[in-house]
């Protein structure tokens, strides 16, 4: 993330309302100068981890830094312009539960503009596929 403040602070208040609460935050920072990290930093919230970069980074050097970080069990990799219905990680975490043996989930989604207003739907999918 550099400097999308903005957005950032609506994509990290979307994850907090999760009703799923067992997650950790990372969020890599590519050494932003428009204050959003320092505002995540004055959140009380634990499960908020900040990974600064070194230095300033093009935008595929910086996504590459997911690669660095200590693996979990289930990650989801989001932009600081995403944002998550409040049900998310609870949708999420009953799809694996249903399907325990997949190794990539994927959710449905809306693409929005800057105010919020729904621009198109993502196409109908099936809950399982396989690679044929």
């Amino acid at each position: 993330m550099y400097n999308g403040g903005k957005y950032l602070q609506l994509c990290v208040e979307s994850i907090l309302s999760q009703n799923y609460g067992k997650f950790e935050l990372i969020v890599l920072d590519n050494r932003s100068s428009d204050q959003a990290i320092n505002k995540l930093q004055e959140l009380p919230e634990p499960q908020i981890n900040i990974l600064t970069s070194k230095s300033n980074l093009t935008i595929q050097e910086n996504g590459k830094r997911v690669l660095s970080i200590s693996k979990k069990k289930y990650m989801n990799i989001i932009g600081h312009d995403d944002l998550f219905d409040s049900n998310y990680l609870e949708i999420m975490k009953n799809l694996i539960q249903r399907n325990p043996d997949a190794v990539l989930y994927h959710a449905h989604f809306r693409l929005i503009n800057t105010k919020g207003k729904v621009l198109k739907k993502c196409f109908p999918m099936p809950e399982r596929e396989n690679a044929s």
